[in-house]
């Protein structure tokens, strides 16, 4: 959906027939949508006095649905945030990532942690959550490690650089390194006059 309004072109979803079809093409951002749900096809067109008030409930209950799952996910981050910032503590106090990346680890949707130095190159490999090591996709084993690889590209480094001690948060997004949906926390740190960017990745929250 993104890609095609990029490209500077409209959306139309087709064959829309259950509320639940509807809902999704509403959350989506689809421009136009079209299908049984709405009305059945007829010889002649016709107003339907009962379209409109579909249209406004949908909207409506599809509101509804955002307002709850964002309170959701606000709820979650404020929790994960105390974490994180625990772990970023510990890791300025004894300078050791594998300790700090542990307290992360006792959230369940915590995958790797992951230390960049200010231009972006991983410094030493991607510490995994022990429960993690035993979904590993073998196709993907020679990406783990990252020692050395070069994130300075990413969101999650250049905007944890360009602001400082403050929080950041990707969009979801398919990790190379997992062939999975994640979401990437990061902040710039400054440790003994270093500037290093703490990263973690957690298993993209849907609800």
């Amino acid at each position: 959906m993104s890609l095609i309004h990029e490209t500077g072109c409209l959306v139309v979803i087709e064959g829309v027939e259950t509320k639940d079809e509807a809902l999704i093409a509403i959350d989506v951002g689809a421009d136009m949508v079209q299908g049984f749900y709405f009305i059945l096809p007829e010889a002649e067109i016709s107003f339907n006095s009962e379209l409109d008030s579909t249209l406004t409930d949908l909207v409506q209950l599809q509101r509804s649905q955002a307002k709850k799952q964002t309170q959701r996910l606000d709820h979650y981050f404020d929790e994960f945030q105390a974490l994180y910032e625990k772990a970023l503590d510990n890791f300025r106090q004894h300078k050791d990532f594998r300790q700090a990346s542990a307290i992360i680890f006792s959230e369940q949707r915590a995958i790797r942690c992951f230390l960049l130095d200010e231009v972006g190159y991983q410094i030493g490999n991607s510490i995994h959550a022990p429960s993690y090591k035993q979904e590993v996709d073998k196709r993907v084993l020679p990406l783990l490690a990252g020692k050395n690889a070069s994130w300075s590209h990413k969101y999650y480094h250049f905007r944890a650089i360009n602001q400082p001690g403050k929080l950041q948060v990707t969009r979801p997004y398919l990790s190379v390194a997992g062939l999975h949906m994640c979401i990437t926390v990061s902040q710039a740190i400054e440790v003994n006059d270093t500037v290093f960017v703490f990263c973690c990745d957690l298993y993209r929250q849907d609800s």
